[in-house]
Order: structure tokens, then C-alpha cells, then sequence
């Protein structure tokens, strides 16, 4: 018989990869994102490439006392997600914050 009510989002949401319970859409999602990592780790000019870029739109000797809060990995990154998730930016930044697997 069917139970009224259980939290099962514990079991398929778990940060185990090797958890046996975990729902086959995430677990795919976690390999798909575990391979893009492995990609970008074996290959880092790509990154490298993207930091020349990047560094070609920011403003020499700005005024702004701060450091920037991305880094190009973290910014060439969400570029990704938006791309592959077909995301806008602001809902980029909100999957990415919620989701483990992301």
C-alpha cells in the first residue's frame, strides 16, 4: 500500500554519487557535470582562454577599492550552466545556488 507521505527527497537529492537511491535524472545530471569538471580540469587553457578574454572588458587602474567576487572559473562556469540548463543569467544564478548537483 502506498504511504500517505515521506520524505524521500533526502535519499535522491543525497551528495553521494555512489548512493544507490539516488533518482536516475539526478545521478545523470551529476555524471554529466562530474565530466564537464573532468574536462575542464584535464584541459585548463580553456579557462586560461576565457581569463584572457574576460580580462579584455575589465577597466585598467579602476578606482573601485574591491576585489572582484568571481572568479573566471566561477564566472566561465555559469556561462555553461546558462548555455546547457538554456537559462538567463539571474535564473543561473539561482539553480546554481540551490542545486548540489550544479
Amino acid at each position: 500500500m502506498r504511504s500517505k507521505s515521506k520524505n524521500i527527497f533526502p535519499a535522491f537529492f543525497d551528495n553521494d554519487p555512489s548512493d544507490e537511491k539516488a533518482n536516475k535524472n539526478v545521478q545523470h545530471y551529476r555524471d554529466l557535470y562530474k565530466t564537464f569538471d573532468e574536462y575542464l580540469k584535464k584541459y585548463p587553457e580553456i579557462e586560461q582562454l576565457a581569463h584572457e578574454e574576460l580580462k579584455t572588458l575589465c577597466k585598467e587602474g579602476s578606482t573601485r577599492e574591491r576585489s572582484s567576487d568571481f572568479t573566471t572559473q566561477n564566472l566561465f562556469r555559469a556561462v555553461l550552466v546558462t548555455k546547457f540548463e538554456g537559462l538567463d543569467f539571474r535564473a543561473a544564478e539561482v539553480a546554481i545556488a540551490e542545486s548540489r548537483t550544479i
